[in-house]
């Protein structure tokens, strides 16, 4: 049982594995370990200041490079409470996990 006090997006981003590098994940997979607790299921983010991915002048309407630089390197944003980190927090993410991610981003939303 979870306790009231207790944020259910930190509940989540504590109790999720990181898993190691070595092991194949799909884009869908890779995206609800790193990336789902801060821009929900369906990318329109789930807590104060997340942007909408698919939303019009979202990441989403940038190119694959833009999108794995920021990625990668992480983004603050004007007005945002909080940046996002580097590989969404997940250090052990690779260029091909992140690939994969924005192939699952691109056809999912």
């Amino acid at each position: 049982m979870r306790c009231k006090k207790f944020p259910l997006w930190l509940f989540l981003m504590v109790m999720s594995p990181v898993l190691p590098a070595q092991q194949a994940m799909t884009g869908k997979a890779l995206y609800e370990q790193s990336c789902l607790v801060c821009h929900g299921d369906d990318g329109s983010g789930v807590m104060p200041g997340v942007v909408e991915l698919p939303g019009t002048g979202g990441p989403l309407s940038k190119s694959d490079q833009q999108l794995a630089k920021a990625i990668r390197e992480g983004i603050q944003r004007e007005g945002a409470v909080m940046a996002m980190p580097p590989l969404g927090g997940n250090a052990q993410l690779t260029d091909q996990d992140i690939q994969e991610i924005i192939l699952y981003m691109r056809k999912t939303f």
